[in-house]
Formats: C-alpha cells, sequence, structure tokens
C-alpha cells in the first residue's frame, strides 16, 4: 500500500509542473536598470506558487525529488539555476506584495541554488561546449539578479536596504568567481 502511494505521489510531482526543457523559456522580461543603459536580456522563469503558500512545500519536495535524479552534471547546474532564477523572481514578487522578509529569505534561497549551479560548472565534467553555454547562462543570469535587485533598491526603505545589503555584497562575489573561470 505505501509504495502504491509513493509511486503515484512521485508520479504527480514528474508530472505535474515539470518543464520538459531546462532552458530559459518564456517572455523576457524587460526592467529599467538604475546600473546600466541597456536592459539585460535575460528570461527569469516564472516561480509558480511562492514561499508562504499552503501547497509550497509540495513544490520544494518536488523539486528536491527532481534534482536528486538528475545525473548530467550540466544539466543538474542548469536546473540549479532555472531554481535560482525562479526564486529571484519570485523574491521580486513578494517585495511587490510587500512581504519584505519573505522577500529576503526568497533571494538567499535563490543565491543558494545559483552556488550550488556555479559549482556544478565549475565542476567541468561536461563537455566543453555545453560547458561554455552554462557559463554565459551564469553571466547572464547575475547580470540580471544585480538588475533585479538594483530596482527593488529603488523602492527599498532604509531599513529594506540594510536587509538587502548582504545579498548585493554575495552578488557581486558571485559575479567575481563566474568572471575568473568564464574567461
Amino acid at each position: 500500500m505505501f509504495k502504491k502511494i509513493l509511486i503515484a505521489v512521485l508520479f504527480l510531482f514528474l508530472t505535474i509542473g515539470t518543464n520538459a526543457s531546462l532552458a530559459n523559456e518564456g517572455v523576457v522580461e524587460v526592467v529599467e536598470s538604475s546600473q546600466s543603459a541597456r536592459p539585460v536580456e535575460y528570461a527569469l522563469a516564472y516561480p509558480g506558487l511562492l514561499p508562504g503558500d499552503p501547497l509550497y512545500f509540495l513544490k520544494a519536495v518536488r523539486d528536491n525529488i527532481i534534482s536528486f535524479l538528475i545525473t548530467n552534471p550540466v544539466k543538474k547546474a542548469e536546473f540549479s539555476l532555472l531554481r535560482a532564477d525562479k526564486y529571484v523572481e519570485g523574491s521580486r514578487l513578494l517585495f511587490d506584495k510587500k512581504e519584505v522578509d519573505r522577500s529576503v529569505q526568497t533571494f538567499s534561497m535563490a543565491l543558494s541554488y545559483y552556488e550550488k549551479a556555479l559549482e556544478e560548472a565549475k565542476s567541468e565534467r561536461g563537455e566543453k561546449e555545453e560547458m561554455q553555454i552554462i557559463k554565459n547562462n551564469l553571466y547572464q543570469a547575475n547580470a540580471k539578479y544585480i538588475e533585479v535587485l538594483g530596482v527593488m533598491k529603488t523602492k527599498f526603505s532604509e531599513k529594506e536596504n540594510k536587509k538587502f545589503e548582504e545579498i548585493e555584497r554575495k552578488l557581486k562575489d558571485q559575479r567575481k568567481r563566474v568572471e575568473e573561470f568564464g574567461s
């Protein structure tokens, strides 16, 4: 009986809301950046359920199972990057809803998934061409994250600004790391 329930739950998680392609798909969101004249043309995936939603834990469990099942290091890096993209967009949406603390936590989670993607890409266990694509995606993603944070900063109060300072520092540090091995 337990096995049947487990198989049904796994089937449900893997079929509902699973994206067949791990590439960044969707509409490119153009956001005016305070840091550059041209917006970064990098699509952030729609996050679906946001932290705080009663069913959010199901999404988290599904994503963890999918991540566990991916064995290809390039695909694993792409999936971690996709998760980071979703969390950045989720953070922006939460910030727009005036849920600043949850937005900070969500952006921090995005950075941890970005870090996982960065480590997988650094392992360079994939083909050279694939690795170059993922490195380019990491570079573009970081630029987009900085842009989104810059737009959010224009709406911050002084108190909120302090909460996001650590995130900004980590983003800049990760940017340097991508530039180091991406060149």
